[in-house]
């Protein structure tokens, strides 16, 4: 969304410049991704549609492929309430009308099978490098996550690959605390239950209150108690989930948005995580951790 005139000039020019110093004059390629987000659609569509920018013709050496969000309706809650002020807080991406020329040009893709998607899902894990022979239950899991939230949400493309690489992330991360437990005890549960944090920080959040199940109580209330929580702070279910997916985000560097209303404790969770995690309290936290998680 913040690619607009001027970043497309440039990179143009660099591609050109790059170009012209190419003595064997191969073809180049250029992907924009998302082109539907940028105010400056004109643009895009003069470079992809007439092979030119501000009336100037560019090397036919220099191909232009691009890619573009979906045009569709957010399915609205009762509880929801739209942003009147805003007219695309009504579409599912925030996306801009594409040209009547760019249309003709827009190839609709659609999405992977549910049996191609568990071959990917299956291809993904195998790459996780752990001594457990669990393979196929987390395939089927995630799988199985994944088509329990387009179903419960009715949306298709609430989800996609992008989310199972995060959940493998969350678990190959939980895997590695647990290593040395784990060299010790081939039987230990550890597995099981990382994978099931795994999955809650990736599928279970992302489902209303009334969605959720109590599969994740025990852990959320276990880590984030272990917090220092200010003697006026109320250890709501609220603050517990913020805190909860706030640790393990900063622990794997895992980007995040909290998305709420004023008063869901977004910026106090925050605050609370920085002075646990401050120099000060650090080793006191980790020794909670130790004693509830068996953490490395």
């Amino acid at each position: 969304a913040g690619f607009g005139r001027h970043e497309i000039r440039q990179v143009m020019e660099d591609c050109c410049v790059r170009l012209s110093k190419d003595k064997e004059k191969k073809e180049m390629w250029i992907f924009l991704d998302e082109v539907n987000t940028s105010p400056d659609i004109g643009w895009f569509k003069e470079l992809i549609c007439d092979h030119s920018l501000d009336g100037v013709k560019i090397s036919d050496k220099i191909k232009v492929i691009a890619a573009c969000n979906p045009y569709r309706p957010r399915k609205i809650q009762n509880s929801e309430v739209l942003n009147m002020s805003d007219p695309l807080s009504k579409w599912m991406y925030r996306v801009v009308p594409l040209c009547d020329t760019m249309k003709e040009y827009v190839w609709p893709f659609g999405q992977l099978s549910e049996l191609d998607e568990k071959q990917y899902i299956r291809a993904m894990t195998k790459q996780i490098k752990h001594k457990f022979d669990k393979n196929t239950v987390i395939t089927e899991d995630i799988a199985a996550s994944q088509c329990f939230l387009r179903e419960y949400l009715a949306n298709e493309f609430i989800v996609s690959l992008r989310d199972v690489d995060r959940c493998l992330n969350f678990f190959y991360w939980l895997m590695q605390q647990y290593e040395t437990i784990l060299e010790n005890d081939e039987t230990s549960p550890w597995t099981g239950r990382a994978l099931n944090i795994a999955l809650g920080l990736c599928y279970y959040f992302r489902l209303d209150e009334r969605g959720r199940t109590k599969l994740l109580n025990s852990e959320i209330k276990n880590l984030s108690e272990s917090f220092e929580i200010p003697p006026q702070v109320a250890l709501h279910n609220t603050l517990k989930e913020n805190l909860f997916i706030l640790f393990f985000c900063v622990a794997t560097s895992t980007p995040m948005i909290l998305v709420g209303r004023p008063g869901t404790s977004k910026t106090l969770s925050l605050q609370i995580m920085l002075d646990t995690l401050s120099h000060r309290n650090i080793k006191q936290f980790y020794e909670k951790l130790k004693n509830k998680f068996h953490f490395n």
